[in-house]
């Protein structure tokens, strides 16, 4: 069975899935902007603990975004490495994908919702029908209270922004179901699954032409007056 690592590196916390025809391990640790110095000793620890090497993997699975900004280039840095140091293929998933994927319903819109900034969040609409989950409008960035405006009634609300700002979901007059603090973090089991699922029909990506999903052009803060 095909050797499998995935990356998150693209909400709250960074998180690292190994998995070989089965889920082997997953885990959940530093925020996306300390990555860059956990990221590549937990991927190492988490192979060697299986007996297994970087040169074995045959899939790196990245979330793509949209996310932060820094942890989106953290990770997909890494992924790129692994690819381009030994076999493996480069499979990119959407972060908004999978949280409507993993949420826990089978007949309701599902919003996605990832930190964006200035009260805005990084959303799409899916329909889960059954087993089949329809995609009903393109990732956007939206004002949360445009959001809530515009959701659907029959919508389900789900991931970390949700968890990050609940209270400004509570807040509104609207009745829409959120999911509960325990879904809303990005499911990694969810993540491997639909890479591999990717990676079986079409394959990798070439990692020299792969870019983060940024759904935005990134600003940074003007740095502050020297007295």
């Amino acid at each position: 069975m095909p050797l499998c690592l995935a990356i998150d590196t693209s909400t709250r916390q960074t998180g690292v899935a190994l998995a070989d025809g089965e889920l082997l391990e997953w885990r959940r640790f530093s925020p996306p902007r300390e990555a860059g110095t956990h990221l590549l000793p937990a991927i190492h620890d988490m192979l060697q603990g299986h007996g297994r090497a970087p040169e074995e993997l045959d899939v790196v699975i990245v979330a793509i975004g949209p996310g932060s900004f820094t942890g989106l280039r953290i990770g997909l840095a890494t992924a790129k490495g692994l690819a381009h140091g030994g076999r493996a293929a480069l499979v990119p998933v959407s972060t908004l994908e999978t949280l409507a994927w993993q949420a826990p319903t089978r007949a309701a819109s599902v919003l996605p919702l990832v930190e964006a900034r200035r009260g805005e969040v990084f959303t799409a609409r899916w329909r889960r029908l059954g087993e089949a989950l329809i995609a009903e409008e393109d990732p956007r960035r939206v004002a949360i209270a445009d959001l809530l405006a515009e959701a659907p009634d029959d919508a389900l609300l789900i991931g970390p922004a949700l968890a990050a700002r609940r209270a400004d979901f509570l807040a509104t007059g609207r009745h829409l179901a959120l999911a509960g603090d325990a879904d809303c973090a990005l499911s990694l089991p969810w993540l491997v699954e639909l890479g591999m699922r990717r990676w079986e029909r079409q394959g990798g990506e070439d990692p020299d032409l792969l870019e983060p999903d940024y759904l935005f052009e990134f600003q940074p803060t003007p740095a502050k007056a020297r007295a």
